[in-house]
């Protein structure tokens, strides 16, 4: 019988299909994006949107007995999360975290992808027609219907509890986000009494558990090395990865059609190249840790290594070995420095020079993000230009950022392609041809090792889930040796090698003994362990010594171990093999590769890299952001800003925002702040539990005059502990600004 909408039946059904329609509707949707067909295993995912949808109709009916206004605002919020995680399946072929919802308080990632629509018309009409029918349906509904959506929903969830996993069937197609992110609350629960921890000393704890990540440069040189004074130009490819290589990609067996960046892959036939190159997590901030610090990345969830290398240097990295060494030393990128703290991670471990976004006069495309590809490396030939003039031989990193998500490309560029992210490996691909031909022609080569790899992997498309998941591991790196090499290397490397192969190639490994990894440009007759992780997908695995392929998602449960014919480790080909007690190793160094947070009673954490900051202009431009700390139920925190302002007749805004995960906003403040003017603030913040990530984050706008001068006395966040906890919640100590206008 079909339910009357006049009737209270009727009625009732329109606020379950309030909560219920976005759910389903984007799954659809992320279906016929992701280029495939609905099929079996999309039902257990129908099944899991269906008991969420139950459970937020309890939630919605509740609170609709209160106030039916806010119970449709709650419905609002319901449908902009499900578009939430569309885009991230889309974009990923991963589920939304609640790990990742902390960068939502930086304005870089927030108005350059969060905020990007690419279903406008779809997102409006749910925005518009979920409130709309939970308004309508909520007067007939009773907390009888509550009750009735909570057996019901707890029904639907025991039907998932007996439905089998499919590993070969991607996560998003069976499970709802919901559920996804309630199982990544199993992450803590790894980490039992008696197994193994993290440690404050992650090098030391993982060295402990797999010596054979230490640096071995036993192997046989394949190429004449200690190249003193050479210099090293090293290109890092945003989410660039090696299926998109074809040479490359037939040592694994595929041949891709479409996804072919025929230019780099000329570059990689002409010379050295690596085709089972691992990128060991994903992310920016830790595949750049990895390449440039010798180190693995937290192979589980944890404060980046980049963002606490950030605050003070704990390991002695890459670019300042070869400052040490007489290098001048350089860094490039297309994007804001102030996302990720790379404008003062970057400083730290030894750049002597970081650019970023504002060092781009000229784009041909820019965004949010940044410059598009094309403009960036034409401007860095003009950096190596300057370079080439000093005597000093020069270190120069440079990272693209065209193909991270909503990608930097001009409108007008191939627009036959599709989706975005085509057009924007191939308007990299160009780029890349027509750099490497402006070195040729500057003579840039004839002295320099040019590095050519990519800081993650976005992966490769497929039904198959397994091959999906390793895919996103699989990174590519391409040498250009001065008097040219070809070779194609099929040995397994990772980038935790590239930091120790540089010093090897430079003959100054002799300053590197505490980098992990092996050097590319030599041979090994032994196998070793290589690890990997994927926190976007909740896994962890590694290649063992003897070339196998093990795998574990979640919290440990479920592991599997892969035989794999001729090294094709991200190939189709896989033999299932038991699970041994041995194999237990990628457990204890996912939780060994977190740094645990030091105990002392307070640890600082400077907010800006530059104690001048220049305002200028109407637009909100960031001054620190993307720095998130844990909390404990014994530990606060305490943060301090004194800031003077400089500027005749110049106003700003200066806005500071306290985050906690899930973007929830416990403190905002927003004050004028004008020429003569100094800004003195300070307070704490207590949780009264414990918390994955808080965040503060300062942005500044000028609303009168072209331009204010802020110098920072102080700005510094502390973690405290001990004695003297403050009351729970935010604690306002000071806030004036003298003199007063």
């Amino acid at each position: 019988m079909r339910a009357d909408p006049g009737t209270p039946r009727g009625r009732t059904a329109l606020a379950f299909v309030s909560v219920a329609a976005a759910p389903f509707a984007f799954r659809l949707a992320a279906i016929a994006d992701r280029g495939g067909a609905a099929a079996l295993p999309d039902l257990r995912g129908v099944v899991a949107d269906a008991s969420a949808a139950l459970i937020a109709l309890a939630v919605v009916v509740a609170l609709g007995r209160v106030s039916r206004a806010a119970a449709a605002v709650v419905v609002l919020l319901w449908t902009a999360l499900q578009y939430a995680n569309y885009e991230t399946v889309r974009v990923l072929g991963s589920l939304a975290s609640v790990l990742d919802a902390g960068y939502l308080a930086d304005p870089t990632f927030l108005f350059g992808s969060a905020l990007v629509v690419s279903r406008p018309a779809l997102l409006a009409a749910l925005l518009v027609a979920c409130p709309a029918l939970a308004w309508a349906g909520l007067p007939a509904a009773r907390l009888r219907t509550a009750l009735g959506s909570i057996i019901a929903a707890a029904l639907l969830l025991g039907v998932q509890a007996t439905w089998p996993w499919r590993d070969d069937v991607v996560a998003w197609r069976q499970t709802h986000f919901v559920s996804h992110n309630a199982r990544l609350a199993l992450w803590p629960g790894a980490r039992a009494p008696g197994q193994a921890s993290s440690s404050s000393d992650p090098p030391a704890a993982m060295l402990e558990r797999v010596p054979d990540l230490a640096a071995n440069l036993d192997g046989v040189p394949r190429l004449p090395l200690a190249r003193s004074g050479t210099n090293v130009l090293l290109v890092v490819l945003e989410s660039v990865s090696g299926a998109f290589l074809p040479s490359l990609a037939r040592d694994h067996g595929y041949s891709f059609a479409r996804w072919r960046m025929t230019e780099l892959d000329a570059i990689a036939r002409a010379n050295l190249a690596w085709s089972t190159f691992i990128a060991h997590q994903r992310k920016t901030n830790r595949g750049l840790y990895t390449l440039l610090c010798g180190e693995l990345p937290n192979l589980a969830p944890g404060l980046p290594k980049m963002s606490d290398t950030a605050q003070g240097g704990w390991r002695t990295c890459l670019p300042e070995i070869l400052r040490d060494a007489g290098y001048r030393t350089v860094y490039l990128q297309a994007a804001p420095l102030a996302f990720m703290l790379k404008d003062q991670f970057m400083p730290e471990i030894g750049y002597e020079r970081v650019l970023g976004r504002e060092w781009f006069p000229h784009a041909y495309a820019r965004g949010v993000w940044g410059v598009d590809d094309r403009a960036f490396l034409e401007r860095s030939l003009d950096l190596i230009d300057e370079l080439e003039a000093d005597d000093r031989p020069w270190f120069l990193t440079l990272l693209t950022v065209g193909t991270h998500h909503p990608f930097v490309v001009p409108p007008e560029f191939r627009p036959d392609l599709t989706p975005d992210s085509l057009r924007a490996v191939t308007y990299l691909d160009l780029a890349v041809g027509a750099f490497v031909r402006g070195l040729e022609e500057r003579g840039g080569l004839d002295g320099t090792l040019v590095l050519f790899t990519s800081d993650e992997s976005i992966g490769i498309g497929v039904p198959d889930a397994l091959t999906s998941t390793l895919s996103q591991n699989w990174g590519f790196l391409i040498a250009r040796v001065p008097e040219g090499r070809q070779d194609r290397v099929p040995e397994p490397f990772a980038q935790v090698d590239l930091a120790l192969s540089i010093l090897d190639f430079l003959g100054l490994a002799a300053r590197g003994p505490h980098l992990f990894g092996r050097s590319v440009f030599r041979r090994y007759d032994a196998g070793r362990f290589l690890f990997f992780a994927n926190t976007n997908l909740g896994d962890a695995g590694a290649i063992d010594p003897d070339g196998r392929v093990l795998l574990c998602a979640d919290d440990f449960r479920r592991c599997r171990k892969f035989a794999v014919p001729d090294g094709r480790f991200f190939g189709r080909d896989r033999q299932p093999l038991a699970w041994s007690p041995a194999d237990d190793v990628v457990r204890a160094l996912a939780l060994r590769s977190v740094r645990s947070p030091e105990r002392a009673d307070r640890r600082e954490f400077r907010l800006v890299a530059n104690p001048i900051f220049v305002a200028e202009g109407s637009e909100a431009q960031v001054i620190h952001g993307g720095q998130f700390v844990s909390l404990k139920p014994d530990e606060w925190l305490e943060v301090e800003i004194e800031v003077e302002a400089r500027g005749a007749g110049a106003r700003a805004i200066l806005e500071h925002v306290l985050r906690e995960t899930g973007a929830k906003r416990l403190y905002q403040w927003e004050i004028p702040l004008a020429g003569g003017q100094t800004l003195r603030m300070q307070y704490t913040y207590a949780p009264e539990a414990s918390t994955d990530e808080v965040g503060a984050r300062s942005l500044a706008r000028v609303v009168e005059g072209s331009r204010l001068e802020l110098r920072f006395e102080r700005a510094r966040m502390s973690l405290r502990s001990g004695a003297g906890r403050p009351a729970p919640g935010v604690q306002m100590r000071r806030l004036e600004v003298e003199p007063r206008s």
